[in-house]
């Protein structure tokens, strides 16, 4: 397929540029554009409004609580004054093409004028005040009792903040001292940073124990809504409940949606295959990696794939030469080397055992450990009572990473030797309880 001039990419090119064409846009002020030079202005402001930045104030109260991270070592080293060849290489690193600065000119530019530039453009460069400090607002004043962070468990860490990327998740007591407290670490971190919180993407979520009054006097103060549910959050259900087919049915919509997309007549068998296995078989990956979806939606999915592959229209069907299970064995044992989503499921699942057993000291295998298993390894855990969605899709997978689990031998002291595997697979042990006895046979 490439980029061979095709009536393929001729039609999906069309379809693009109608899909992304505006002809008319609703402004802030809830005005309506539809001139092209009207829309662009629109765009402008929106964005010039968006990216502008406040007025920056006393930086004080985000530095204060940041303890001192840097030894006198380090600190000398950072102190030592910067020379013409450190400078020489940073710029050279840089791609020259990629995006230019304010300026508008890119690194190519002084990349190509150096030698004439380099004198002038070797300044002192200010760090930039990143989210470390409003994460250490916060914890310092968890740790003065003026915010109190939502406890995961009776013996597990307490959640105060969670940053991911763009977005900040604030964990509070629903009372208005608390929500007084966390407003003035918001406007402090703001006159500092200059980063506003924007109010058209925030939203309150009160737990069920917070009482109506505590809800309606917070919500005044802050101009912000009650949101009584988190339906997705990243693309994932906030909440699953009885019903797992109807949580997750929005991923066998995204998957039939891409399908409907695609120009069926365009494509030949292989350029359907290239196209499940880079697109389709990754919708759902992310999602598979912390839930086990409901074999009935797998199946679906499967089915979708399996239509789209073999030609069928909405009044039409074509015949299956052959079974979806043989597609999904490699190319090696005569299949096209498809993924079977409930067995990549579980495998990705796995890999959460996985990754809870090799990094212990993560907030989330601390969370999990407190939770679920405090007095054993991941690896032994049992499934508990009443647990999460979550935790029950993760310990399901368990038995798969044991079966395939092998020590390596240190000192032998955390080495079960009557339980664990410790031997390559070329011995076979059987061992006996509780006599003491250890038979060996050779395969």
């Amino acid at each position: 397929m490439g980029d061979r001039n095709t009536r393929y990419f001729h039609a999906c090119v069309g379809a693009k540029k109608r899909r992304n064409h505006v002809g008319m846009i609703i402004d802030e002020r809830g005005q309506q554009w539809d001139n092209s030079d009207d829309v662009e202005k629109a765009f402008i402001d929106y964005y010039t409004g968006l990216f502008t930045r406040g007025a920056v104030g006393d930086l004080s109260p985000c530095i204060q609580p940041i303890g001192s991270r840097v030894t006198e070592a380090m600190n000398l080293d950072l102190l030592r004054s910067f020379t013409m060849e450190e400078i020489d290489v940073a710029l050279f690193q840089m791609s020259p093409l990629k995006a230019p600065g304010p300026d508008g000119l890119n690194a190519c530019f002084f990349q190509s004028n150096w030698s004439t530039l380099r004198e002038e453009v070797c300044s002192v460069i200010l760090d930039i005040l990143n989210e470390e400090a409003l994460s250490a607002m916060i914890s310092h004043a968890n740790e003065e009792g003026s915010l109190t962070g939502v406890p995961t468990s009776k013996k597990g860490p307490a959640l105060s903040h969670l940053f991911f990327a763009d977005d900040s998740l604030l964990f509070c007591r629903s009372t208005l001292a608390q929500w007084n407290s966390l407003t003035s670490i918001l406007q402090a971190y703001e006159g500092a940073s200059g980063q506003k919180m924007n109010s058209n993407k925030t939203a309150l979520f009160f737990s069920r124990n917070s009482s109506d009054v505590d809800k309606e006097q917070i919500r005044r103060l802050a101009g912000i809504p009650i949101n009584q549910r988190y339906d997705t959050y990243l693309g994932l259900p906030a909440l699953v409940g009885r019903s797992r087919t109807r949580a997750f049915k929005s991923i066998k919509e995204r998957v039939w949606k891409c399908l409907q997309d695609w120009k069926l007549n365009f494509l030949s068998q292989a350029g359907k295959e290239i196209l499940l296995k880079a697109v389709i078989q990754a919708i759902p990956t992310y999602c598979m990696s912390i839930f086990k979806l409901p074999k009935v939606l797998c199946l679906e999915i499967n089915s979708l794939m399996m239509k789209f592959f073999w030609g069928h229209k909405e009044k039409e069907n074509k015949i299956h030469w052959m079974s979806w299970s043989k597609m999904s064995l490699s190319k090696a044992q005569g299949g096209l080397g498809f993924r079977d989503i409930v067995s990549f499921n579980k495998a990705l699942l796995a890999k959460q055992i996985w990754r809870l057993w090799k990094y212990p000291d993560s907030l989330i295998a601390k969370i999990m450990k407190a939770k679920y298993y405090p007095e054993c390894s991941v690896l032994d855990a049992p499934c508990g009572k009443k647990p999460s969605f979550a935790w029950r899709s993760i310990q399901n997978s368990s038995d798969l990473v044991n079966e395939g689990l092998i020590w390596r031998v240190g000192n032998g002291q955390s080495i079960r030797i009557w339980q664990d595997k410790w031997v390559k697979s070329q011995l076979h042990i059987e061992c006996s309880l509780p006599q003491v006895l250890l038979t060996l046979t050779l395969l």
